[in-house]
């Protein structure tokens, strides 16, 4: 009996320690999120009412679904990832027409979309409730101790057959002690696997971002030249300075690239655009400087911009738009692709400054910078703003190790430390139900108590014998004689206590037995025995059985159910299919190996079959499939990004136009045709 109950016990805790590994609430320590599902927007895979759980990687791809934190919204929002853009994460509802009005940076992401139990969500939320809550557990509590135990144990007595005298009384099974110690001695036990569970569910390192570890910079300038007059004595308009259009030809413009830090085999490309945008959309003024290769911390290049061309362009654009007289924006973006060995680690970054100029029809001139927003920040000085448009930027960062850490109860700990508090009190809390459970405990008995239990008979203290007890009385010579008669007769012996002596009496019926003893008995401490009970018959305890059974799965009903809906929230806000609520602007989602093309139109593939672009500049996205995949990008210039997939076969066309085509990740094939300029 005490190894069957050892090993259910054993699988017990195993069973507990698996569910907690792969169930357990992040908010208890965990690493599962439980969340219910209140909206259309991932129909038909999820609907109202589901329950969802997802749980954290390390790593995200396109096509996949997870959940994150919206700071748009407030909320979490479960729904497919669509682009993922210099490590922002870009998402969409499978049911909707339109991207999530903003993307996610890797901390916001929560899990990836294990499996969902339909419908279960309702449940969750009844359960949230505490008047429910308490109802269900006042019912497994009145199973368990009221109904279950107490009328159990009255059938069980009523129906218990007498023993027969000649039989010796056999002790009841072993029983768990119970006490404050004992229950002390379970909670530090389970604690310290709980702890031990968390400690080795979690790597004792975790990936962060080191930011400083490089910084990227760089310098515009620009001259033009004319012959001298009394606006530009010199001849010459320099950096700064506004540009007539009616006074100068060409502006030539420079930029000088620097890669700051502790880096070894710096090289890359680096090229510069120039774009003009007008009130609906960016057009491609000019290239200035071609794409061309550097090698070294340090990139120098220079180009002209035709002002008879752009003053053209203006001209025209003022008349199609009707705004003659107004402003436009144009913008000079180097693009700087470099890889870089730091620290020991390799880096492949972009940088793209900008600098902003205004235009008009007759002069152009660096654009003013606005002002930080707050009433207490003094506006920059104009040679402040100078510099700041002339000299931009970037600092880069590394990964890089550092201690992990779990949230416990609103606490942060170390995942050292857990393992070491879970072990710690894990072997102390064994150490402790070991002792409260299995340890020897000694009480002070009298021996005439003693003899009794040993014979498994009992006294029956009595005021005064009745007249004649003992006159023709058997006399017996020892209490341990007497006791084993009264075993035989399955009778109590009765006891009078008095100054002088204690006189034990046992009647039969015919006879009677008489043993006197001393007035004091020695008493000794002795190992407290089990209570001597008689078998109950095997058909005894059955409802009783049945009903702890109830009140078990009740109560495990009542834990599950409060846990899970106190820690599961609402997902997916409601909304409407065909709906858009905030357009995501392309230059959002393009990749960096398309920065700088002109694009106009987005196309999202399906995970199979083909797709065709437009006449127009395409942004193609794939997402995830099998299959063969087939992206035709027809006129203009596309910039095609396929989908991945272990099974996926991508066939990819750029058409007429200067293509840029960049193959699936983890597909297991790309191939290209009719692209200017691909990526595998």
């Amino acid at each position: 009996m005490r190894g069957r109950n050892l090993s259910v016990a054993l699988v017990a805790v195993a069973a507990v320690a698996l569910a907690w590994l792969y169930l357990a609430p992040s908010q208890l320590g965990g690493g599962t999120v439980y969340s219910t599902i209140d909206g259309i927007s991932m129909q038909p895979l999820l609907h109202r009412g589901d329950l969802v759980l997802t749980r954290p990687q390390s790593d995200y791809r396109v096509g996949q679904i997870v959940l994150y934190r919206s700071t748009v919204l407030g909320r979490t929002v479960l729904h497919r990832i669509v682009a993922i853009k210099q490590g922002h994460y870009y998402f969409k509802g499978d049911n909707n027409d339109f991207v999530d009005p903003a993307y996610a940076t890797r901390s916001e992401l929560l899990g990836l979309y294990w499996f969902k139990v339909p419908h279960a969500g309702a449940f969750v939320g009844w359960m949230r409730a505490p008047l429910h809550t308490a109802l269900l557990t006042g019912a497994a509590i009145f199973l368990l101790l009221g109904l279950g135990s107490t009328a159990g144990r009255r059938r069980a007595r009523r129906r218990a057959p007498p023993p027969r005298p000649d039989s010796r009384r056999r002790p009841a099974p072993r029983r768990l002690r119970q006490g404050p110690a004992a229950l002390a001695a379970v909670v530090a036990f389970l604690a310290g696997l709980v702890f031990l569970v968390v400690g080795f569910g979690n790597s004792t390192a975790r990936i962060v971002e080191r930011s400083g570890a490089y910084a990227q910079t760089g310098a515009f300038s620009y001259d033009a030249h004319a012959r001298p007059d009394a606006v530009y004595p010199t001849g010459t308009a320099k950096t700064g300075q506004p540009v007539l259009f009616a006074r100068f030809k060409r502006l030539t413009v420079r930029f000088r690239y620097a890669f700051d830090g502790p880096a070894r085999d710096v090289h890359g490309t680096i090229a510069m655009r120039a774009l003009i945008s007008s009130d609906s959309s960016w057009h491609e003024l000019a290239t200035v400087v071609p794409r061309q290769s550097f090698r070294g911390s340090t990139a120098a290049v220079s180009g002209s911009v035709d002002l008879v061309s752009l003053r053209a362009l203006i001209t025209q654009l003022s008349i199609d738009t009707g705004t003659v007289g107004g402003t436009y924006e144009i913008v000079l973006r180097p693009i700087v692709h470099v890889q870089a060995v730091v620290h020991g680690s390799s880096i492949e970054d972009t940088f793209v400054p900008t600098l902003q100029a205004e235009a008009t029809q007759t002069l152009l001139r660096l654009a003013p910078v606005a002002a930080p927003i707050g009433a207490s920040i003094a506006a920059p000085s104009q040679a402040e703003q100078l510099v700041a448009e002339l000299h931009p930027r970037e600092v880069g960062s590394l990964p890089a190790s550092a201690a992990n850490y779990v949230t416990i109860a609103r606490y942060r700990l170390g995942v050292r430390l857990v393992r070491i508090l879970g072990g710690v009190g894990a072997i102390l809390g064994l150490i402790a139900v070991l002792f409260t459970q299995f340890g020897r405990r000694r009480d002070v008995w009298a021996e005439d108590v003693r003899i009794a239990f040993r014979n498994g008979v009992s006294f029956v203290d009595v005021s005064e014998l009745a007249l004649g007890v003992g006159e023709d009385a058997t006399v017996v010579d020892d209490l341990d004689g007497l006791a084993r008669l009264a075993r035989q007769a399955d009778r109590p012996i009765l006891r009078l206590q008095s100054e002088q002596s204690t006189i034990y009496v046992l009647g039969d019926g015919e006879r009677t037995f008489v043993f006197r003893g001393p007035a004091s008995i020695s008493a000794r401490p002795v190992d407290r025995p089990r209570p001597a009970q008689p078998a109950l018959p095997k058909h005894a305890p059955r409802g009783r059985r049945l009903l702890h059974a109830a009140g078990i799965g009740m109560a495990l009903v009542v834990l599950v159910g409060a846990g899970v809906s106190f820690t599961a929230g609402n997902v997916l806000p409601p909304s409407y299919a065909g709906t858009s609520v905030q357009a995501l602007a392309i230059s959002q989602l393009t990749p960096l190996q398309c920065v700088g093309m002109n694009l106009t139109d987005i196309i999202f593939a399906p995970a199979s079959g083909t797709i065709n672009g437009t006449a127009g500049n395409d942004l193609i996205i794939g997402r995830t499939g099998s299959g063969s995949i087939t992206y035709n990008g027809q006129a203009g210039n596309d910039c095609i990004v396929a989908g991945g997939g272990p099974t996926a076969s991508n066939t990819i066309t750029g058409g007429p136009g200067t293509d840029v085509c960049i193959g699936g990740p983890n597909a297991q094939k790309n191939t290209f045709s009719g692209c200017e300029t691909t990526y595998n």
